[in-house]
């Protein structure tokens, strides 16, 4: 079913710009790039060979993309989406198939990196337009930078490559050092010109908040808790269960008991960790058949000992001076009464935003079990990204969110980015972050006309002053490059791995081009060794 929407005139005038040249579009969150995407896919599609590809950087934004095009492009389009482990198994024939049978192919970088770059399977020239979405990821060795440096750039002097179409809120992917510089480096890679128009004059004009909260920190004494996860450890073992993913994982409940206190960090042991070894195993079972049952068969034996050491370290901290929940929690919890008792529960919701995954369950438990909130009807949820959670378990508390059966998300940067949450009303950064771009992303999930933004870690106004330095020179067309700049540096940078990597036969090189072949060999490594052709032996 397609959902008419009226575009607004900035809207309008990015789908102008796309149609005419390769364009990264750079809009605030929220206002609407996927819906810019849609309308240019449908003018793209009816120009040969009639094919879009949809590059996005996650697996969670796979099947939302996948979706929005289904819902909104009026021309008739058949979706695919190509993710996860499964697509190690596609051959050549898997690809001609799926180009027979579909016009626009959504799905994650690696995925398209090997098939265009790795393996040949799909040329450039298949597509009539090529979409990065959050097109900031594509720096460096990126499988996104990848897709245009060794797959696109190779027919881009030959008139037959697609339109490129990037999207981007933020396209500065780190320190917000040498700005300008950075803006050139996406233009050449992308072999498109940045377009930020002014949103505000068209239609788009989101109030947001920023308050910083303040909190006491203080250092606690880890040898209890350290005490007990090297005491669970050694009695797992004893038990005869292989404990190298557990370790891995109780390793990290230090910072749980550092950020949420001993209530966090028992609850953790007793829920936290189980959840995670089943996504670990699912993911086993993806990599082979067969390979995951073991590790699911040992589960009840490691939950059993989970909860041992959880009840042991509950009576002995009740002995010790550990803070049961930390200040820096008891703050986020009063921030979150002080929220739904001004607002009410009738369609507020917000999201909490924590750096790891360890924390987020637990802190979602811990605001469940708080009696004011509990007495207005809150309840919380926890998200996080691909391999601490199982698909089947995020996309729930994802929908439970989208239908306001949950009030408040617990989640990691796999919200982050690009994840349509409408209708949040706040966001609370309960840990810090280190670039603009999280704080534009973060803050661009809530959604209302008045939103509210809490900073813990961060200072709102240094990190607002950033913003607005990033869209002054997106704004600033004088920055731009132009067309033969562009193609001058595309050149410049084009190297290729004699041989190897993109398998081109050495004979038709010069002898001059040898001395890139140091770079080269970085990139491999870096990409690893499903980058290079033949068997491989590591000494």
């Amino acid at each position: 079913v397609v959902v008419a929407m009226d575009p607004r005139p900035y809207q309008q005038e990015c789908v102008g710009r796309a149609v005419q040249e390769n364009t990264i579009v750079c809009l605030p969150t929220g206002a609407g790039k996927t819906f810019v995407a849609t309308m240019v896919i449908d003018i793209m599609l009816e120009k040969p060979p009639g094919r879009v590809l949809f590059v996005v950087p996650t697996v969670v934004l796979v099947g939302q993309q996948a979706r929005y095009c289904r819902e909104k492009c009026k021309a008739n389009v058949k979706v695919v989406e190509l993710s996860g482990l499964v697509m190690d198994k596609w051959t050549g024939p898997s690809w001609e198939d799926c180009l027979r049978s579909n016009n626009i192919l959504v799905g994650t970088p690696e995925v398209f990196r090997r098939a265009l770059v790795e393996r040949r399977w799909v040329k450039a020239t298949d597509f009539s337009l090529v979409i990065f979405d959050e097109c900031h990821n594509a720096t460096g060795n990126s499988p996104m930078a990848s897709i245009m440096r060794d797959s696109l750039w190779k027919s881009a002097d030959s008139g037959l490559c697609p339109r490129v179409l990037g999207l981007t809120a933020s396209f500065v992917n780190g320190a917000m050092s040498g700005v300008e510089e950075k803006r050139s480096k996406l233009e050449s890679l992308l072999q498109s010109r940045i377009f930020c128009p002014d949103v505000k004059s068209g239609g788009f004009d989101q109030q947001q908040a920023f308050h910083r909260v303040t909190y006491n920190k203080v250092d606690l004494d880890l040898a209890l808790p350290q005490l007990a996860v090297e005491n669970l450890v050694r009695s797992v073992e004893s038990d005869g269960v292989p404990v190298k993913e557990l370790r891995k994982l109780v390793g990290r409940l230090s910072f749980v008991f550092e950020s949420l206190g001993l209530a966090g960090f028992n609850f953790a042991l007793r829920e936290g960790i189980i959840p995670q070894l089943q996504a670990h195993a699912e993911k086993m079972e993806e990599i082979r058949e067969g390979s995951g049952a073991a590790a699911r068969q040992q589960l009840p034996a490691v939950r059993r000992r989970l909860l041992e050491t959880a009840e042991r370290l509950e009576q002995e901290g009740r002995l010790t001076d550990i803070p049961y929940i930390t200040n820096k929690v008891e703050v986020l919890l009063a921030l979150l009464v002080s929220l739904f008792r001004e607002f009410g529960t009738g369609g507020f919701r917000g999201i909490v935003f924590v750096e790891r995954v360890a924390v987020s369950v637990p802190l979602a438990y811990l605001v469940n079990r708080n009696p004011e909130l509990k007495a207005m009807g809150i309840v919380s949820g926890a998200v996080s990204g691909v391999g601490s959670m199982t698909a089947t378990e995020r996309n729930q508390q994802m929908q439970r969110f989208r239908d306001g059966n949950l009030n408040l998300l617990v989640c990691t940067n796999a919200l982050e980015e690009g994840v349509d949450v409408s209708d949040c009303s706040f966001v609370i950064r309960f840990d810090g972050f280190a670039t603009v771009k999280s704080h534009i992303q973060g803050s661009g999930r809530a959604r209302a006309a008045t939103a509210r933004i809490y900073y813990f870690d961060n200072d709102p106004e240094a990190a607002q002053r950033e913003a607005e330095f990033m869209q002054r020179v997106a704004r600033d067309d004088s920055l731009a490059l132009t067309d033969e700049e562009r193609a001058k540096k595309r050149r410049e940078a084009d190297r290729e791995i004699i041989d190897v990597y993109p398998f081109l036969d050495w004979r038709a090189r010069r002898p001059s081009e040898f001395h890139q072949w140091p770079h080269h060999c970085l990139r491999v490594l870096h990409q690893g060794p499903a980058s290079s052709s033949g068997p491989q032996v590591l000494a």
